[in-house]
């Protein structure tokens, strides 16, 4: 949750087992990841309207606003907070065709105030409210769906978000998002 971290409400069993003592029982532990991978690709349409992402050396430039990039893990409930104060995270894309940006890890968060700004070669600006952005599919081998109503409004730990928005001369035509659990980790 984000305000008791995985170890639950009040209401909810306690996910986080309190100290270990001397034992000759089996110790089960599932790790998780404490940060959010984050992927975010821009592409066009195949019509009339396609947008040229790429004019020579000018190439499409992002920027994610009001992001946080510094936070904390309280080890007695694993809940991951923000640090310090937000401000803006280049998207660093590379591609042609498609641009991409791989496997940014970013800081667990709430996303109302977070912003993608997306900039074409020939100067059209793009803004996404990341708060309304609709997830198209999800996965949860490990962890519970957190989202009641589609919208990924957070970026939770241990989730990998991976976001594909095509533009047209128009609009922001498509938006997909995928969150997937993330790779297992094993120790």
């Amino acid at each position: 949750s984000t305000q008791h971290g995985f170890d639950g409400t009040a209401s909810n069993q306690h996910q986080i087992y309190h100290g270990i003592g001397p034992t000759n029982s089996v110790i089960k532990i599932l790790m998780f990841h404490m940060m959010s991978d984050v992927t975010i690709k821009i592409k066009t349409t195949d019509r009339d309207d396609q947008v040229k992402l790429v004019d020579g050396t000018n190439k499409t430039t992002a920027v994610l606003t009001k992001l946080y990039t510094s936070g904390k893990v309280l080890m007695g409930n694993g809940l991951v907070q923000t640090t310090g104060s937000f401000g803006d995270v280049t998207v660093n894309l590379s591609g042609t065709d498609v641009l991409s940006w791989n496997n940014y890890g970013a800081i667990p968060q709430d996303l109302s105030n977070v912003v993608l700004e997306i900039t074409t070669p020939d100067k059209n600006l793009y803004k996404v409210a990341m708060k309304d952005v609709i997830r198209t599919s999800y996965t949860n081998n490990n962890i519970e769906n957190p989202y009641s109503d589609g919208k990924i409004n957070y970026w939770y730990p241990g989730f990998k978000y991976e976001y594909t928005f095509t533009l047209s001369k128009k609009k922001i035509e498509n938006i997909t998002a995928t969150i997937l659990d993330w790779e297992k980790v094993t120790a």
